[in-house]
C-alpha cells in the first residue's frame, strides 16, 4: 500500500462552535494533509457539522462514537485508523484553537528527523494566554509534579499537540492504557521508554474563546492518581540514564516554518 503523507486527528466533544471554522483553517494551512474528526457523542451537533463539511471536501473524513467514551478512547480509535490506512505522520490537536493551525506545517517538518515532535508551550519561545492565573499555575504545578515523579525530560508533558511517525506511534500506543487527559502523559512516557527521537518546539498556547473547557476538578484528580500508577507500571523505564529531549529555540523558529505545498482541496 502506498503510504499517504499526513493525517490530523481532532478529538470533539461539543465543538460545534469551533469545529467549522478549524476546518477551514486547517484545509488552507496544511492542503496536503488529510483531517479525521473523533467525535464523542456530541449533543450539540457537532458531528452533524462534520458530516456536512465532509460531503464537498472528501480529505475530511468523521468517526462517531455511539456513546460519550473520552479522550483516550478517542486518539486510540484515531491512531488505529491512521496506522490501518497507510499515513506516513499523525498530527493530534484541540479542537478549539488553543493550537495554532499554523503551527502543525512546523510540526511536521520537524518529523523529518525525529519520531515524535511536541508543541511546547514551556521551553524558551512557548507561551500561554487567555488563562487567569489559578490555570497557569495548574497546569506548571501538573506538569512539575508528572516531570519531577516521572523523571522524565520532556517540559511540556500535557500538552495535547503532538505530531508522529505512524511508524513510531504503532510501537507504543496499543499499550497505553490511561484515559482522560493523563493518556497523553503515557503517550510521552512510553515514547522515551522505547528510545524514540523526540523534540519540543515552541508554541503559542491560546485559551478558547468560544464553548466550554472540558476540565474539571475531578480530571485534575483522577489525573494525579493516574501519574502514581504509571510510575508502577512502567518502571523499567526508570532504569533508564535520563537524556535530555533536544528543542527548537524562538531564534531558530523562522528555519523550520515550511513552505507549504502539495495539492489544495
Amino acid at each position: 500500500m502506498a503510504q499517504r503523507p499526513s493525517l490530523i486527528l481532532i478529538p470533539t466533544y461539543n465543538e460545534v462552535e469551533n469545529i467549522e471554522r478549524l476546518l477551514h483553517e486547517l484545509t488552507h494551512s496544511v492542503p496536503s494533509a488529510d483531517i479525521l474528526v473523533i467525535d464523542d457523542n456530541s449533543p450539540d451537533g457537532t458531528g452533524e457539522v462534520v458530516k456536512k463539511y465532509s460531503r464537498i471536501a472528501t480529505h475530511i473524513g468523521l468517526l462517531s462514537s455511539p456513546e460519550k467514551q473520552g479522550l483516550g478512547i478517542a486518539y486510540t480509535t484515531g491512531f488505529s485508523w491512521a496506522i490501518t490506512h497507510g499515513y506516513s505522520n499523525v498530527i493530534q490537536m484541540d479542537a478549539d484553537f488553543s493550537h495554532d493551525p499554523k503551527d502543525v506545517g512546523r510540526l511536521i517538518t520537524e518529523l523529518n528527523r525525529n519520531d515524535v515532535v511536541i508543541g511546547s508551550r514551556y521551553i524558551p519561545g512557548g507561551s500561554v494566554s487567555g488563562w487567569p492565573l489559578y490555570r497557569r499555575l495548574l497546569s506548571l504545578c501538573a506538569n512539575w509534579y508528572a516531570r519531577t515523579y516521572l523523571g522524565l525530560p520532556v517540559k511540556d508533558l500535557t500538552s495535547g499537540f503532538i505530531a508522529w511517525k505512524c511508524s513510531a506511534l504503532r510501537t507504543i500506543f496499543c499499550g497505553v492504557t490511561s484515559r482522560g487527559y493523563v493518556y497523553l502523559v503515557e503517550l510521552k512516557l512510553r515514547a522515551y521508554g522505547k528510545n524514540l527521537r523526540l523534540m519540543e518546539i515552541p508554541i503559542h498556547f491560546e485559551n478558547r474563546r468560544l464553548g466550554k473547557s472540558k476540565i474539571s476538578e475531578g480530571i485534575i484528580w483522577e489525573g494525579l492518581l493516574q501519574v502514581l500508577k504509571l510510575r508502577l507500571k512502567h518502571k523499567e523505564t526508570f532504569q533508564q540514564t535520563s537524556v535530555e529531549i533536544p528543542t527548537v529555540s524562538e531564534t531558530e523558529k523562522e528555519k523550520v516554518t515550511p513552505s507549504m505545498g502539495g495539492t489544495s482541496h
